[in-house]
């Protein structure tokens, strides 16, 4: 049997060669696994609230507008979006069931007067489907009835 002389250099080009060519496999079936889960998109709701007098007592129209956060802000329709109190500590879901968006992504919530200070915010807690990700509203606060002092 006979040695074969191939010098160290060729050695090393051809160990060099291999490992570039299972890297170069490696990236590829590492972007291909990428691309098969999309990034998901952020959104933003904002709240706002306006007093209605309607029939001699107050009433709340708590409005929400979602969208996505990124350009074109589209607007997110049909979608649910919850309406949360607090008026201590804790944020207690208002309703058993969600708003949810028009074609132009508002939402509309009529509450009665609270009879103490009340905050409110919206949640969306996300679309896995559409890969829509969460979003929490900034906070409002509704006042309730003035406190009469006594003289």
């Amino acid at each position: 049997m006979r040695a074969s002389r191939v010098s160290l250099l060729v050695r090393l080009g051809s160990a060099a060669t291999v490992a570039a060519l299972a890297t170069t496999g490696v990236m590829a079936a590492s972007t291909a696994a990428g691309a098969a889960t999309r990034p998901a998109k952020t959104t933003h709701i904002f709240i706002a609230n306006k007093v209605v007098a309607h029939a001699g007592h107050r009433v709340d129209k708590i409005t929400g507008f979602l969208r996505l956060l990124a350009k074109p802000r589209t607007p997110l329709a049909g979608e649910p979006v919850w309406l949360e109190s607090r008026t201590g500590s804790k944020w207690v879901v208002v309703g058993t069931l969600p708003g949810t968006t028009d074609s132009t992504g508002h939402v509309t919530f009529l509450i009665g007067m609270p009879t103490k200070t009340t905050h409110y915010r919206m949640v969306f807690k996300g679309d896995s489907k559409l890969h829509y990700r969460p979003s929490l509203s900034n906070v409002i606060t509704v006042f309730g009835p003035p406190r009469h002092k006594r003289k």
